[in-house]
């Protein structure tokens, strides 16, 4: 964990005539002129359609051109559908980078943390509104958005504004650095609180007793999708510290010593 690591990074095999057959698709064609007048609804509806019995290759060909038109999202699940794992810029692109590194230098937040999160909660899908009711790049949960933008006086007036990137980025941003204030830079803890609520944490800190070690507390969390969602905003993080040249450990010294 506190280690450097090394990623295989191998790009899929493109073959040329099924791309050429995929890019030729109806059902895609219209999924992609919608996709870039911002129906996603619609959009996702003639994807699904065009992809139903898509075989690897396909699935492949899928995932570069979606990747091509910036539509992150399905070229992620397209290619999880390929079951093809090493193709690192498509898995993990490094989507709106430009805003994300602004964002970063404003809140103190790192970047390749962000990257992550983007990743995890919305695979870079801007218009993503959870079951929950979170939305956006970020998946901010509107009570928390009010909350954050009224103890930092960040302007906002209702939770449309979160399917803006920049508000999105702003508020949850802030949102995470006063999380990983409250733990001491803990992204364990903080990542924790993000997904389940800080309440929640406080009562598995409470119950935990300052006596496991980082990795088996994690594994303690009672909610599986909390614990899946620690482990995998790590590995994200790790890989896109990997993709932004910072070449962070995964967790640091004071994150793996410390007793939850």
């Amino acid at each position: 964990m506190h280690q450097n690591y090394n990623l295989n990074y191998k790009p899929a095999p493109i073959d040329k005539t099924v791309l050429y057959k995929v890019e030729a698709n109806d059902a895609l064609k219209r999924a992609r002129e919608l996709h870039f007048h911002g129906n996603k609804v619609e959009a996702t509806r003639e994807w699904n359609s065009a992809t139903r019995n898509f075989d690897r290759a396909q699935w492949i060909a899928a995932a570069q051109l979606t990747h091509e038109w910036n539509w992150h999202s399905r070229a992620i699940i397209a290619m999880a559908s390929a079951k093809y794992w090493d193709d690192l810029d498509i898995r993990f692109p490094l989507a709106f980078e430009r805003s994300i590194n602004s964002v970063s230098i404003n809140s103190n937040v790192q970047p390749h943390l962000l990257f992550a999160i983007a990743r995890q909660e919305s695979a870079f899908e801007l218009q993503a509104v959870s079951r929950a009711g979170a939305v956006g790049l970020l998946q901010i949960m509107p009570q928390t958005a009010k909350s954050t933008a009224m103890s930092l006086n960040i302007p906002y007036k209702n939770s449309r504004q979160l399917f803006e990137i920049e508000k999105n980025l702003l508020i949850g941003s802030s949102y995470l650095k006063s999380l990983l204030k409250r733990y001491d830079n803990n992204r364990i803890l903080a990542l924790a609180s993000y997904n389940a609520g800080p309440e929640r944490v406080s009562t598995w800190l409470s119950r935990s007793g300052g006596k496991l070690t980082f990795d088996l507390w994690i594994e303690l969390i009672p909610f599986r999708e909390t614990r899946n969602y620690v482990k995998s905003v790590l590995m994200y993080s790790a890989i896109y510290s990997h993709k932004t040249g910072s070449q962070k450990r995964m967790l640091e010294p004071y994150e793996i010593e410390l007793l939850l």
